[in-house]
């Protein structure tokens, strides 16, 4: 029942109801007045069945376009969730940059420690790009780490941490995650068997990374 309920709520969000009802009213309009038009004109009663029994056959093209797109006085758009699922890793990073904003949170304190090195500690309210590259604000270097694995940014007075759709992805204790709010006490993977960073959301809204067996 929760299922069938949630592809109702889809269907709604992505009005596929008022548009397949508004295409049903255009034809119903169309065949009408060509109905009372054609005969003026001579026009054979064959060629209004034809136009009839090619609204119905387009229908189902019509119900696609709906679930894809979203009709707008501008056109066609792409359903923005359609759209967003689609983004690679660039596109993923370059959203959360986007979106991030500072109202209502406190900086962000990471400290983390890669295998043969020394602690390291960083505090910023800017996003966070975790990865092998060099160019990464917090780099580990390990196999299992790809380029640019991670991110963790700011929206909404939270933190979110977001995979960068890396090779090993980004867990979250035994679960994969693609994006999720961090909360006190996370342990975030990067691989399932890979380096892992302890979250920890202390109650002046200031939110500690730490790494755990890098």
């Amino acid at each position: 029942m929760s299922k069938l309920r949630g592809f109702f709520t889809e269907l709604v969000r992505r009005q596929m109801f008022r548009t397949v009802g508004a295409y049903i009213v255009i034809v119903w309009g169309l065949a009408q007045g060509l109905a009372g038009l054609f005969p003026s004109f001579g026009v054979p009663d064959w060629v209004l069945r034809s136009f009839v029994y090619a609204c119905i056959f387009a229908t189902p093209l019509v119900v696609m376009l709906a679930w894809k797109y979203q009709f707008t006085m501008r056109g066609l758009i792409r359903d923005p969730e359609d759209e967003e699922a689609e983004l690679d890793g660039t596109g993923l990073l370059n959203r959360a940059r986007a979106k991030h904003d500072t109202l209502g949170i406190s900086p962000i304190v990471v400290s983390w420690q890669g295998e043969g090195e020394v602690p390291q500690r960083l505090e910023t309210n800017e996003p966070i790009v975790i990865g092998r590259d060099t160019g990464c604000d917090i780099v580990v270097l390990n196999p299992h780490v790809s380029r640019s694995h991670a991110v963790i940014w700011a929206h909404n007075s939270a933190w979110y941490v977001t995979d960068l759709k890396s090779a090993n992805g980004t867990w979250l204790g035994s679960s994969s995650i693609e994006e999720t709010v961090l909360r006190d006490n996370d342990v975030l993977s990067l691989d399932q068997e890979g380096p892992r960073l302890t979250v920890s959301v202390e109650d002046t809204d200031v939110t500690v990374v730490s790494p755990a067996g890098l």
